[in-house]
């Protein structure tokens, strides 16, 4: 295998690096930090800050519920927003959004030959505009489906440091 110059990260493998919670997050921590420090690119389908911002607030505010006896007061939903605000603003300063276009909604339709999940397929969309090297996601049907080479963080992990 090659050693990756440019990295598309699947939503999941962000959701795995901001929420510590996540049981893949050491994994995904350890990918990032390893690409930042290796120089290669790391890049993200432009769809997913909207997924990780939802993603990571609900989180949060689930959490903040369930220490709480199932109360949100007002500013703990206000700082469980701006704890998201914050992943994505270091989502931008560590890596790069790749944008779309309608042939890519047109290529996420035209897999569905191959893999059913309209979100993955613009993910791979992404993946193949920005020419990544390796598309790395956690999702295992997509690992299986995808018509761009994918990994898992783990095993992209194991190639970097080999």
């Amino acid at each position: 295998m090659v050693a990756p110059r440019i990295l598309l990260l699947d939503t999941n493998i962000w959701l795995d690096y901001y929420m510590a919670e996540r049981p893949f997050h050491d994994a995904a921590f350890s990918l990032v930090d390893c690409a930042l420090s290796s120089g290669v690119e790391l890049v993200f389908a432009i769809t997913s800050p909207k997924d990780l911002f939802y993603q990571i607030g609900a989180g949060l505010k689930r959490a903040v519920r369930a220490s709480k006896g199932g109360e949100l007061a007002e500013d703990s939903a206000i700082a469980c927003n701006e704890i998201a605000w914050g992943c994505i603003s270091n989502l931008d300063q560590i890596a790069t959004g790749v944008g779309m276009d309608v042939s890519d909604l047109r290529h996420a339709i035209h897999d569905k030959k191959i893999h059913r999940d309209f979100e993955d397929n613009l993910i791979m969309a992404a993946a193949r505009r920005v020419r990544a090297d390796y598309l790395v996601t956690n999702d295992k049907l997509l690992l299986r489906h995808s018509d761009v080479p994918a990994l898992s963080a783990e095993d992209t992990l194991s190639l970097m440091q080999s």
